[in-house]
C-alpha cells in the first residue's frame, strides 16, 4: 500500500481571490407644507473582484506561453437616484409619485480570458433609464383600500458587446486594443413600458378574513399589450398564523442582458 501525501509547500499559489464591495445609501426626508411628505433618496454600488473560478476558464490567472498576462475580473457599478412624494387631500384621499433615474456599466478593467495567448474578452454595455409612477390611494371605509394608479419606463440600453481585447502586439495592433473581428458590437436599444392599474383590499372579518385583488394593463414597445389580473383570500386566525389562497398571472419582460446574450467565448455555455 502506498500513501500519498501533498504538503503546503506543493500546493500551487491561487491568484486573483480578492473582493472590494461598495455600498452607499442617502435617503433624506422632509415636511415641506401640511399633508405632504417628501423624500429624496439615492443608492450606489460597485463591485470589483477577481473571477478564478469562472464559468469558462479557472485558475487562468498568470502568464500564458507567450509570456502575456492573464485574469478574470468583474468590475461594474450602478447608480439610482430619485424622490417619493405623498400629498394628503382629504382624510380619505391620497396622491403619491415615485420618480427616479438610474445608470451603470462595467468598468474597462473588467475581463475574461477565453483560452487564447493573443486576446481576451471585456464584456461591455450601459442603461440610463428613468422611472415614475402616480397613484390615488381612497380609503372610503375603515376596512376596504383602494389604488388607482399609472406608471411609465423609459429605459436606454447598450445592449451586451464582447470586445476582443489585444494581449500582446500582433496584426498592426498593439496591447490593449481592440480586435473588431473577434468582437461583437449590438448598438443601442430603447425599451418603453406603460401601464395602468387598480387594486383593492377588503377586510371582510377583520383579521380573520380579507379579501385583495387587482388588475393591471401594461402597453411594451417591444412585447405590445399584456393584461395581468390577480385576487386572493387572506386569513389570520393567530398573530403567527397566516393562510392565503391566490390566483393570478402577471407579465414581467426579461432582461435585456438575457434577452441579447452573446456568448463570450467558443466553449461559453457549455
Amino acid at each position: 500500500t502506498e500513501i500519498y501525501t501533498l504538503s503546503l509547500h506543493d500546493a500551487l499559489p491561487i491568484y486573483g481571490l480578492d473582493q472590494e464591495s461598495t455600498s452607499a445609501l442617502l435617503r433624506l426626508g422632509l415636511h415641506p407644507w401640511r399633508g405632504g411628505d417628501l423624500q429624496l433618496f439615492t443608492h450606489y454600488s460597485s463591485i470589483e473582484r477577481g473571477d478564478e473560478f469562472g464559468a469558462i476558464y479557472q485558475l487562468a490567472n498568470g502568464l500564458g506561453p507567450f509570456g502575456a498576462p492573464a485574469e478574470n475580473r468583474i468590475s461594474e457599478w450602478q447608480l439610482h437616484a430619485g424622490l417619493l412624494w405623498e400629498q394628503e387631500l382629504t382624510a380619505r384621499l391620497r396622491l403619491a409619485f415615485r420618480g427616479s433615474y438610474g445608470q451603470g456599466r462595467p468598468r474597462d478593467d473588467n475581463r475574461l480570458e477565453v483560452g487564447s495567448d493573443f486576446y481576451y474578452v471585456r464584456r461591455d454595455f450601459d442603461f440610463h433609464d428613468g422611472e415614475g409612477d402616480v397613484h390615488l390611494v381612497w380609503t372610503p371605509l375603515t376596512s376596504l383600500r383602494l389604488v388607482v394608479g399609472a406608471s411609465l419606463l423609459d429605459d436606454r440600453e447598450r445592449l451586451p458587446e464582447r470586445l476582443a481585447i489585444a494581449k500582446q502586439p500582433f496584426g498592426g495592433l498593439t496591447a490593449g486594443e481592440v480586435i473588431e473581428a473577434a468582437s461583437v458590437r449590438q448598438g443601442h436599444k430603447t425599451f418603453a413600458n406603460a401601464g395602468a392599474y387598480l387594486q383593492g383590499s377588503w377586510d371582510l372579518l377583520d383579521e380573520l378574513l380579507s379579501l385583495t385583488g387587482g388588475v393591471r394593463y401594461d402597453r411594451h414597445n417591444v412585447y405590445g399589450d399584456r393584461f395581468s389580473s390577480r385576487v386572493g383570500l387572506v386569513s389570520s386566525p393567530r398573530s403567527d398564523l397566516h393562510l392565503k389562497l391566490l390566483q393570478g398571472s402577471a407579465f414581467k419582460a426579461p432582461s435585456p442582458l438575457l434577452l441579447y446574450a452573446v456568448p463570450s467565448g467558443p466553449v461559453d455555455g457549455v
